[in-house]
């Protein structure tokens, strides 16, 4: 996605050739990981991962992220990239007094 003209315009990527299918995407890892990935779909060479932050409420009030070059983003670093995103956002939404049920 790019910003033209102040709103955000869709980009295709070699990831993602359709915005239906970005969406998908997000949808399936919100439900299933907690994890929001980028693999070059915002910019070329770089990788991200975030984890949402909660407060009290259990609101979604931040988010928590490591972005990376893609050289130096080996794929066998990825779990463990992934592990140290979740265990921040975590311990962040816990100082927020987020307690999950």
């Amino acid at each position: 996605m790019t910003v033209a003209s102040g709103k955000l315009m869709w980009t295709p990527s070699a990831n993602f050739a359709e915005s239906s299918q970005l969406a998908a995407f997000i949808t399936w890892l919100r439900r299933e990981r907690g994890l929001a990935f980028d693999d070059g779909e915002s910019t070329p060479d770089v990788r991200c991962v975030a984890a949402g932050v909660r407060d009290h409420t259990g609101a979604m009030v931040a988010a928590m992220s490591v972005t990376v070059p893609i050289s130096r983003w080996p794929e066998a670093t990825r779990a463990d990239l992934e592990r140290l995103v979740s265990a921040g956002a975590a311990r962040l939404s816990e100082t927020l007094g987020y307690r999950p049920s």
